[in-house]
């Protein structure tokens, strides 16, 4: 884990948070977390931390608790006990489509983008459907493998047997679902 420090203006990497910025002179300071929230062979994200914040202490205090919350995810016996991480895929998804439809509003065609978020709203419940009742921070590789093959098993509304590309699309929603709902959960 680690904490990079950019000038807001010119997006210039520093070295301290002292001090204008050699490139443009600007004071502004922007904060980015760097980590891997699957461990050092995991996938590398990077998270722009709030620009209320301004100094390297506060932003390691962030990096602290992301680190803390990180490792308690792996510890199964305190995601149990952690009020955050009990919260279940149908009980988040509501909330998660209310921000979807706002981040992706467009004004070029409003019948066919409101179709689209409630395939995709419809899809996201049928899934949780056939997982069961899970927390999102238990939805992993084997789950969605065995979702991928208890999905191949069944037939579609017309009788036919459900191609790879609709469970792979599917997939690309809860995945979509999951990665911004676990790092809610992770970061806070």
């Amino acid at each position: 884990m680690a904490i990079i420090i950019k000038c807001k203006s010119c997006k210039a990497r520093r070295k301290t948070d002292t001090g204008p910025c050699p490139a443009c002179g600007s004071a502004e300071l922007r904060f980015i977390l760097d980590y891997r929230p699957d461990g050092r062979n995991g996938k590398r994200c990077q998270r722009y931390l709030d620009d209320s914040i301004q100094s390297l202490a506060v932003a390691r205090e962030f990096d602290k608790e992301t680190t803390l919350a990180i490792k308690e995810r792996r510890n199964p016996e305190l995601i149990e006990s952690l009020p955050q991480y009990s919260a279940t895929i149908d009980e988040l998804i509501p909330e998660y489509m209310t921000d979807y439809r706002l981040q992706h509003r467009s004004r070029i065609n409003s019948i066919r983008q409101e179709k689209s978020f409630r395939e995709r709203e419809n899809t996201l419940y049928m899934v949780s459907k056939i997982v069961g009742p899970m927390q999102v921070i238990h939805f992993d590789k084997h789950v969605a493998n065995q979702y991928q093959l208890t999905r191949s098993k069944q037939k579609s509304p017309r009788g036919t047997e459900v191609k790879n590309r609709t469970i792979n699309k599917e997939l690309t929603y809860m995945m979509s679902f999951l990665k911004r709902k676990k790092s809610a959960i992770l970061i806070g």
